[in-house]
């Protein structure tokens, strides 16, 4: 192999290997993005959950007149926030991660109808709760 060939070889292997270490450089950041991106999901949910759980014990302690009202002024805008988190894990994470996240989802609406049936003291409140913790 004569010197121009062995250069224009070294220069050849140089450009694959620049290449290849974007493209890994890339995948990596995308990766990273990507990761960072569903952990933000499950944040939103989880928040959205935890604001609705305490919603609906307010609902859960209130007195039987103003039960809709707190419904209609605070449970729905929680029970929104929580359904537009899921629908993102579900759309971006499908399989078990959106099962998980369903599960809770139920258990939220379980809780819900819980709530709504009498007007609960804080103590008496914290046994249905409990059993969706």
């Amino acid at each position: 192999m004569d010197a121009g060939t062995a250069a224009l070889l070294g220069a050849a292997i140089s450009g694959v290997l620049v290449l290849a270490s974007q493209v890994i450089g890339s995948w990596l950041a995308t990766s990273h993005q990507r990761k960072q991106s569903q952990n933000e999901r499950f944040v939103r949910f989880m928040a959205s959950a935890q604001g609705y759980i305490m919603a609906v014990g307010l609902l859960a302690r209130s007195e039987e007149r103003r039960k809709e009202k707190v419904e209609r002024e605070l449970i729905w805008t929680y029970m929104d926030s929580v359904e537009t988190a899921l629908v993102e894990i579900w759309v971006h994470n499908p399989g078990q991660v959106a099962d998980a996240a369903v599960a809770v989802d139920v258990a939220l609406g379980e809780l819900i109808g819980e709530a709504r049936e009498k007007q609960f003291s804080r103590e008496d409140w914290r046994k249905p709760r409990d059993l969706y913790y």
